[in-house]
């Protein structure tokens, strides 16, 4: 008995790390780092992955996920606490597309920025 337990724990070792149970996790890949080493977060914690919080005071917000976005809400334009959001859309998930010129089109996919009513130049 002890030798078929034996042989069924080495099984049961081999077969929960083998690579057809990795469920799909690449192991060439470099590890993905969370919270404060994640290189998207400074120091002065004015960067932001999906949205964030503005009020009376505005602010300025960089975008980790979308490179060079930086979103600025001045001061006394916003009455109340808001969450601002911003999302990458693709084009055929939009209902209309967005105003263009003749010449004008799109390079890449449209980031949506919202609360939806609010205004953003």
């Amino acid at each position: 008995v002890s030798a078929l337990a034996k042989e069924a724990e080495r099984n049961s070792y081999r077969l929960s790390w083998g690579t057809e149970n990795l469920d799909n996790v690449a192991l060439s890949s470099s590890p993905i780092h969370s919270g404060r080493s994640s290189p998207c977060l400074d120091r002065d914690n004015s960067s932001f992955l999906v949205s964030f919080m503005v009020d009376a005071r505005g602010g300025a917000m960089r975008g980790c996920r979308h490179n060079g976005l930086r979103i600025i809400i001045p001061p006394r334009k916003c009455t109340a606490p808001t969450r601002v959001t911003c999302r990458l859309v693709k084009r055929h998930r939009l209902a209309t597309m967005p105003p263009m010129v003749e010449g004008e089109g799109l390079a890449s996919r449209l980031i949506e920025v919202g609360p939806s009513g609010a205004q953003f130049l």
